[in-house]
């Protein structure tokens, strides 16, 4: 196990019963390094929770899965599910057009700046389409959260059609008045009153200001200083990221005017080919 876990893991020894046996269950599944699939090891990520919808491929999808079932990881989850968030993030998400494609076109992990168009406000495609109803770049709240009982650290998506739930999730914490790990909250899914045939996911609050069992609070308050951390390693990848991409441009380029048999090459390099499209958050 990484050092990054080992206070997570004394932690969860001092948790008594079954909440105990599963945050030690969940640090050993998060401190997992995955070797043999590929030619670097795998650490863990986070899973996102699904939503089926009407449109949603169920060939996919565990058997039993139904329109408005929540998925997460390989498995159904019973609804309401408790959970308790730990950090949330405006994003921006440019999905390719095409369903068939499922392939992201461009991000951003922080709505700022995305990695293939560059400044989000500069960018056409952040603008609503008032022939077509929509825009082809989205904001995205992104919370990360973690489940009541300590099995699962995942993230939650709000976009589009569901976006609104997401701003009202994040109303909640901020009407809450403290740090977003010290409530408890419920996920469930239901139907969108404004988008015909269309599942949103719904947050509510658990009753009751102190709904979160205080023995659990300094592992999830640590969960959630690591969470920070990520968030922080994330954005500054990232934008490093970013330069690298500008530096070989430009060198590309230099490169191009001395030899101006390169530039067709070049120029198919740098719009926007399958290395910029594979780098995903």
């Amino acid at each position: 196990m990484t050092q990054k876990y080992e206070k997570l893991a004394e932690l969860a020894k001092g948790i008594s019963g079954k909440h105990g046996t599963d945050a030690a269950a969940l640090v050993v599944k998060m401190g997992e390094v995955i070797e043999g699939l590929s030619d670097k090891p795998m650490e863990w990520r986070p899973s996102t929770i699904k939503l089926v919808q009407a449109t949603t491929d169920r060939s996919k999808l565990p058997r039993g899965a139904t329109i408005g079932s929540l998925i997460l990881g390989e498995n159904i989850v019973p609804t309401p599910l408790k959970v308790i968030p730990l950090r949330v993030a405006v994003t921006r998400q440019m999905w390719n057009p095409d369903p068939a494609a499922a392939s992201m076109v461009c991000s951003s992990p922080d709505g700022e700046v995305g990695y293939r168009y560059g400044k989000c406000k500069e960018c056409p495609n952040q603008k609503f389409d008032e022939a077509e109803k929509k825009s082809a770049c989205n904001k995205t709240i992104s919370v990360i959260s973690v489940t009541e009982d300590l099995t699962n650290v995942f993230f939650t998506n709000f976009s589009k059609t569901n976006y609104s739930n997401g701003l009202d999730w994040q109303g909640l914490m901020k009407k809450a008045g403290v740090s977003p790990y010290k409530r408890v909250y419920e996920l469930s899914s239901t139907t969108s009153p404004k988008v015909k045939n269309v599942e949103v996911i719904k947050v509510e609050p658990v009753s009751g200001d102190n709904n979160l069992d205080p023995k659990l609070l300094p592992f999830i308050e640590e969960l959630f200083h690591i969470a920070g951390e990520d968030r922080k390693a994330q954005v500054a990848n990232f934008y490093a990221y970013i330069e690298q991409k500008k530096d070989a441009s430009t060198l590309m380029l230099n490169d191009a005017n001395t030899h101006e048999g390169e530039v067709t090459l070049i120029a198919a390099s740098t719009s926007g080919g399958q290395e910029e499209s594979s780098y995903k958050l």
